[in-house]
């Protein structure tokens, strides 16, 4: 069915491939030195650095070519379900039925692979390099400690990282948007393959190693070990992380995001851009990083009943009520995870897909921000998407995202060679910046009460009420990333929940 089809093959061997198809990476060097001094009796410097490798896991490479030339045929097997006459189906056939003469394995009428339609043009696979890389990343970091009262310390560190060779996706015989082609022939396209370097394939997700980030992170850490009864630590956390791979749906089924083919790009048919600039486009904020953390834990024990300070005489009866007291709490801020406004990059070719373009920067102060009701729902006005601002309260709204069209679609006018002029959808590469508006913040307190009862020496009872979301704090949730709106009528966390336990230790 692949020569009925025009396909030609050969064999890794005759190829000049290894026999498994990929040189293996065995010339990886991969150092780590750490040094500390003690300035004095309360102060420590320490320094370190390392190289560290990932080697690209089976399931890469497995998972991407499962349905890819060669390794798989489209046939036709009908053994869960029979037509015994025109429009009678019997469905679970094989089940309940004897196989039928002409449909059991190895009969020909069983599957078939001869006919055209078994292996639909275009072909598609996903591509690896022959001599592949593994993804490195130096680390690096540098710490200054010191005792500022006794068992206290305060911890002030700056950590990086860059990482280099890292599995990327970079879009290869890409589709040139029907736009771009029509304004530089004249010319409609007769089809999409047409719109391809090869329209024998389709557009091949090129698995390279050539990302690559860098992370810059300062912390600062305040601690104290437990000591008449207190126990806490505080820390605040800066992160600058950019990426050419960062990706939601994971390394193994998506490495990166994908870095566009020149023919998708602004003249780039008759002047190729380097892989080097697609890279930049894609380079940004990891996603999942925020910009600022503060977090504390803290545990004290009430300084009431036998053996504190107040109350240190105190009968059994009384101590049984003063003491053994603790408080506890946890918590933290969090500032929002980095977003991109819809332009639906990933099936702009869909009937419902809207190539939203950014028209200026649509971040907004938080003077700026607006409480509207739109839709019959209170919102917040967090970035100017796009949207019918009519009866919201606000004037002279100007959205910052707007589809191609003027009537709100993608299909934008173009005059051909003939001098006639047509509707051609704007469906093209968005350079929008990727991960740049910042979400919504967050924040949470947790707090816990104990009551410790020692009834005997060796047996004990705590009893314990905890307080989740203490002050009953909602978060926003993210923007809806094409209006630009937050619903206020909806929590991104859970309500105050209080629950009371007991533990028993004996």
């Amino acid at each position: 069915s692949y020569a009925a089809n025009g396909l030609s093959w050969t064999t890794a061997d005759k190829a000049g491939y290894p026999n498994n198809l990929m040189n293996g990476d065995k010339g990886d060097f991969a150092p780590r030195i750490g040094a500390a001094y003690k300035l004095n009796s309360k102060t420590v410097v320490r320094g370190s650095y390392g190289m560290y490798y990932w080697t690209v896991p089976n399931s890469q490479m497995l998972s991407s070519q499962l349905g890819s030339v060669p390794l798989a045929l489209e046939y036709t097997m009908m053994m869960d379900w029979w037509e015994v006459e025109p429009g009678k189906r019997v469905d679970w056939y094989d089940v309940f039925h004897m196989p039928l003469p002409g449909i059991r394995v190895g009969d020909p009428n069983m599957i078939d692979i001869t006919s055209l339609q078994s292996v639909p043009k275009p072909f598609g696979f996903t591509p690896f390099p022959r001599d592949m890389r593994n993804a490195r990343v130096q680390q690096w970091n540098f710490t200054t400690e010191r005792e500022i009262a006794p068992l206290t310390s305060l911890r002030l560190t700056y950590t990086g990282n860059h990482g280099s060779n890292l599995m990327q996706t970079v879009q290869t015989n890409g589709t040139e948007p029907r736009y771009y082609y029509t304004l530089r022939t004249g010319q409609l396209p007769e089809s999409s393959d047409q719109l391809r370097a090869n329209p024998f394939w389709q557009e091949l997700p090129y698995r390279q190693p050539v990302g690559y980030s860098n992370n810059n992170q300062l912390q600062v850490n305040l601690e104290r070990r437990s000591s008449k009864g207190l126990q806490y630590q505080w820390y605040y956390v800066f992160t600058r992380a950019l990426s050419t791979s960062d990706a939601d749906e994971g390394y193994a089924s998506n490495p990166g995001m994908v870095a566009p083919d020149s023919v998708v790009l602004p003249d780039g048919v008759t002047n190729p851009v380097p892989l080097s600039e697609r890279l930049r486009l894609v380079y940004s904020n990891v996603a999942g990083i925020p910009k600022h953390q503060v977090n504390w834990n803290f545990i004290y024990d009430l300084p009431f009943g036998r053996g504190k300070s107040l109350g240190g005489n105190a009968s059994a009866a009384l101590n049984h009520i003063i003491g053994g007291w603790q408080i506890a709490s946890m918590g933290g801020f969090h500032t929002g995870q980095w977003l991109t406004p819809d332009f639906n990059e990933s099936d702009p070719g869909a009937w419902w897909a809207i190539n939203y373009q950014m028209l200026r920067d649509p971040r907004l102060s938080k003077s700026e921000q607006q409480v509207i009701n739109y839709q019959e729902r209170r919102q917040l006005l967090y970035f100017a998407g796009y949207f019918d601002a009519t009866g919201t309260g606000l004037t002279n709204y100007r959205p910052a995202l707007a589809p191609p069209g003027a009537d709100g679609s993608n299909n934008v006018p173009v005059t051909l060679s003939s001098g006639e002029t047509v509707d051609v959808p704007y469906v093209v590469y968005n350079s929008m910046p990727r991960n740049f508006i910042q979400g919504p913040s967050n924040w949470n307190a947790d707090f816990s009460l104990f009551k410790n009862f020692q009834i005997r020496e060796n047996m004990r009872l705590r009893v314990t009420a905890d307080a989740f979301n203490l002050f009953n704090h909602p978060n926003n949730k993210d923007p809806d990333l094409t209006t630009g709106l937050v619903d206020l009528g909806v929590s991104a966390n859970a309500p105050r929940i209080i629950q009371f336990s007991a533990r028993f230790d004996f």
